[in-house]
């Protein structure tokens, strides 16, 4: 077997037919599939964070607690703000804590800040599962719950709390597979109030829920609206889809980037993929 690059992997065993984590490794992910380990490989690029992750539990707009996490990079308690903003979001089998655990966005943060290839920003990474179902006929019914959360709880908590920007232009929202789907379909919602939208592996429409040509019809004239970065890896099963995405919002005119990269539907290659669409933010 070739050597590991550095990173964040998942891996369980199956003791007869049941799935289980690693007994002798704390490093934990509470996923919905079940519960899996998580190793990790030290070495460039990646290295410890140099900011702070912040957890938040709050009362959501369908009145249950909520978790978010917030990380502030380095250097932020220097300057009072506002701060650039990135909303991030998780994929369907994942959490709030995972886009810092495996997806290490703040690692890459940080060393992209210290390169001079990204500006500081914050990272706002919230539940993307506010309703409580995983049936892929609830999808539109979490979308809504989502996006009364993010108007009503989210934005407010972190200008309220982290000096986030409330400025269009130094706010964005990326996601990854279920987690892009939702950045599309929230940013279609108020597009005037993002300066970009990334979806990395996202097929674009919600399941049981709205279509991407609802959400994004034909412009007919020009309006405040973010730029697009979408991207997928080569070996996604999701590549045939996220090009039909990218291809029907290129012919609506609007202004798109797409990135075709190596990788299948993992967090290597959403890391990959986070590299590549930060430098791009807050010009």
């Amino acid at each position: 077997m070739p050597a590991l690059n550095p990173g964040a992997y998942l891996y369980c065993f199956w003791v007869d037919g049941l799935r289980v984590a690693d007994p002798r490794n704390r490093q934990v992910k509470n996923g919905f599939p079940g519960l899996s380990s998580i190793l990790r490989i030290p070495g460039p690029p990646l290295s410890e964070p140099r900011g702070v992750a912040h957890v938040h539990v709050y009362r959501g707009s369908g009145g249950g607690l909520r978790r978010l996490h917030v990380y502030t990079p380095a250097g932020y308690e220097k300057r009072r703000g506002p701060w650039p903003v990135l909303y991030l979001l998780h994929g369907s089998s994942d959490s709030d804590r995972d886009w810092l655990e495996l997806g290490q966005a703040g690692e890459i943060l940080d060393r992209l800040v210290a390169e001079r290839r990204a500006k500081p920003m914050l990272l706002v990474m919230p539940d993307g599962h506010p309703y409580p179902s995983l049936d892929v006929s609830t999808r539109a019914r979490n979308l809504d719950a989502l996006a009364a959360d993010l108007r009503n709880h989210i934005m407010p908590l972190a200008e309220r709390n982290y000096h986030a920007s409330s400025r269009p232009s130094q706010r964005a929202i990326a996601g990854a597979s279920m987690g892009g789907v939702q950045a599309l379909h929230l940013a279609a919602r108020r597009p005037a109030d993002l300066s970009a939208v990334a979806a990395f592996s996202a097929p674009g429409d919600v399941p049981a829920g709205p279509a991407l040509r609802q959400a994004w019809p034909p412009q007919r004239k020009i309006l405040p609206e973010p730029v697009f970065w979408l991207a997928c890896g080569r070996e996604d099963e999701f590549l045939p889809h996220a090009e039909k995405v990218a291809d029907y919002l290129r012919q609506t005119g609007r202004t798109i980037h797409w990135a075709l990269t190596g990788g299948a539907h993992s967090w290597a290659t959403w890391r990959e993929h986070l590299e590549l669409f930060l430098p791009r933010l807050f010009p």
